[in-house]
């Protein structure tokens, strides 16, 4: 299969780098020293996932420089603040209508994608494995928490082509299931970001520590109840019903097998690059205002993190 990775950092290498392996024509869109690198040298992967050096891709920095441009499938795996103009990139450059499929943290991508191209080729993908780019070339897996879970929110795209899909990815040795409620596992994903993401830039500690202190821990038990009020009144469907069954997945479930991963949010701070926090606790905000539901803890950690990015970026 002809498979495009638009945002090649650290979960989008890693994904097309497995696809790759399994004999399929990836191509990786992504930063000039990181492609650079995998055209020389090739791309190298290592972690918990074993090492592998993969030389069979293909690298751009732009569909601009992509001949014919014609593809199967689409990995989205951009930061959520550029997905509107990936959307409106894939329209104006791709030929015929390939799947694609978002793998991307936070609120709105799915929405974004499927507006510019048709809910009848956009997917969502939840993904919730720790990657890191170590250098240009090398990415690495860090923790890995669950499944990657494919579904089509608005049901246009059919459940026996989404499984077809799903088979590509474990064919390819990237664990990976079939739901038709892949909005619920969104927001799963959304409330363990949102509960852990900030708190670790803030505090610049892996996940574990956060869940061992009594005090980060009342703060994302706040985080997460003030999540879970939201999505009431917004009739936003999620995995469990009642509050207590979030708390009990989120830090019996979720956190452990992630306990040593530094955020990805964390890992932007360090490297002074923009922060997704408007697609995470700032969406969360956002709802809450619209629904007027009061969410004073998630605003807080907005305001910290944009403090944080606005420090980070005048340094």
């Amino acid at each position: 299969m002809r498979i495009l990775v638009y945002g090649a950092g650290a979960l989008g290498s890693v994904i097309g780098g497995f696809l790759a392996k399994s004999s399929n024509q990836v191509t990786f869109l992504g930063r000039e020293a990181h492609i650079r690198q995998i055209r020389e040298a090739g791309l190298q992967i290592s972690g918990i996932w074993g090492e592998h050096l993969v030389c069979n891709v293909r690298g751009i920095t732009s569909l601009a420089e992509d001949e014919p441009c014609e593809y199967d499938l689409v990995l989205v795996t951009v930061k959520s603040y550029d997905t509107q103009a990936v959307a409106l990139d894939l329209k104006a450059n791709l030929r015929g209508s390939p799947y694609v499929i978002s793998l991307q943290n936070g609120y709105g991508n799915y929405e974004k994608l499927a507006r510019v191209l048709g809910s009848d080729q956009v997917l969502a993908g939840r993904v919730i494995i720790g990657f890191r780019l170590n250098s240009p070339g090398c990415a690495e897996v860090t923790v890995f928490a669950d499944k990657i879970a494919i579904g089509a929110p608005d049901e246009r795209i059919g459940a026996e082509k989404v499984e077809d899909l799903v088979e590509l990815f474990n064919q390819a040795d990237l664990p990976a299931f079939y739901t038709d409620n892949i909005g619920a596992y969104i927001w799963a994903k959304i409330i363990y970001n949102c509960a852990l993401n900030p708190l670790s830039a803030i505090t610049r500690v892996p996940y574990g520590a956060l869940g061992e202190n009594k005090e980060t821990r009342a703060l994302m038990d706040l985080v997460i109840e003030e999540i879970y009020l939201v999505a009431r009144k917004a009739g936003i469907k999620l995995l469990w019903d009642e509050l207590e069954g979030i708390k009990k997945a989120f830090y019996e479930q979720m956190l452990p097998p992630t306990a040593s991963h530094n955020s990805s949010m964390l890992q932007d701070l360090n490297h002074g690059k923009r922060l997704e926090i408007d697609a995470l606790n700032g969406a969360v905000v956002e709802l809450g205002n619209r629904y007027e539901v009061a969410v004073p803890v998630n605003e807080t950690l907005v305001r910290l993190i944009k403090f944080l990015e606005t420090r980070n970026q005048s340094a």
